[in-house]
C-alpha cells in the first residue's frame, strides 16, 4: 500500500519534469525548424480585386509561393514573408496593410497601390513604395520580378 502511495506521488513529479524539459527544448528553438530559404519566395498579396487575382496568378505561375488575403492579421509572423503587394481599391486599406506589413510582419519589400492622387502624399510620408493607379497586372508583375532578379537576399528583419 505504501509503495502504491509513494509511486502515486513520485510519478507525477517525474512526468512533470519530463514535460518541462520538452517545453524548454521547444522554446529554445531547437524543437522548431525554420527554413530560411523559403523566405525568398513568400509573397503576401492583399486585396480582393481582379488585379490582385491576376498578379497572384502570374506570381504563382513563376513558381513563387503566394498568400492572398483580405484580412491583414490572419497570418502568423513566423511565415517570414519576403514581400507584400497591396492591391486593394481602397487607399486607406493599402496604407494600413503596408504599415502592418512593415511593423508587425517585418516585411522589407512593400509595394502599395495608390488609386487617388490625394493619398500620394501619405504614401511618401510613410516611406511606402507605391504605384499610381496602375491596373496592368503584367506591369506590376514585371516590377516585382525585376526586384526579385535584382536582389535575391530577401530576408526578414529580426525583431
Amino acid at each position: 500500500m505504501r509503495i502504491l502511495l509513494l509511486l502515486g506521488i513520485v510519478l507525477p513529479f517525474i512526468y512533470l519534469g519530463y514535460l518541462m524539459t520538452r517545453l524548454d527544448i521547444f522554446l529554445s528553438g531547437e524543437g522548431v525548424e525554420n527554413n530560411i530559404n523559403d523566405v525568398q519566395s513568400k509573397t503576401l498579396v492583399f486585396g480582393d480585386t481582379d488585379l490582385s487575382k491576376q498578379v497572384t496568378n502570374l506570381l504563382v505561375n513563376n513558381g513563387m509561393q503566394v498568400f492572398n488575403t483580405v484580412e491583414p492579421l490572419i497570418f502568423e509572423r513566423e511565415l517570414n514573408f519576403c514581400r507584400l503587394i497591396s492591391l486593394s481599391d481602397n487607399d486607406v486599406d493599402n496604407l494600413i496593410m503596408c504599415s502592418i506589413g512593415r511593423k508587425i510582419y517585418k516585411i522589407e519589400k512593400i509595394l502599395g497601390l495608390c488609386n487617388d492622387m490625394y493619398c500620394e502624399k501619405i504614401f511618401k510620408k510613410e516611406n511606402i513604395s507605391y504605384i499610381k493607379g496602375e491596373k496592368n497586372a503584367h506591369k506590376i508583375y514585371e516590377m516585382v520580378m525585376s526586384d526579385v532578379e535584382g536582389d535575391m537576399s530577401c530576408k526578414r528583419k529580426d525583431d
